[in-house]
């Protein structure tokens, strides 16, 4: 067994006995060593839109965003603007929420 980290969904095939594993969008999953055979996992892998999670310290990085620089940024700026929760809450939350505080302070201006 092993963790990785998927960017969309994912169904794998053992073709031998006919299991399948499940992944989710933007998720974490333990699957089974055999899926590493599976021609969808090396796609995936090659296309970067499955990463095999080595370390708790990459799978930290992973659950905070950390390698979608524009996601650091605005989580940056919604600290900066004092957004509640902001380094945990999503791009589009986040873009919301910083568009709504910048509307905000203009308005009183």
């Amino acid at each position: 067994m092993f963790k990785i980290f998927t960017k969309r969904s994912f169904e794998f095939r053992n073709s031998e006995t006919g299991q399948t594993v499940q992944t989710t969008f933007m998720g974490f999953s333990t699957v089974p060593d055999w899926v590493r055979e599976d021609l969808m996992f090396n796609q995936g892998c090659k296309t970067k839109s499955i990463e095999v999670v080595e370390t708790a310290s990459r799978e930290k990085e992973l659950e905070n965003g950390s390698d979608d620089q524009e996601l650091v940024e605005l989580r940056e700026k919604g600290k900066e603007l004092k957004i509640k929760n902001a380094s945990q809450m999503g791009k589009d939350k986040l873009k919301a929420a910083i568009a709504e505080v910048e509307a905000e302070a203009a308005s009183e201006v």
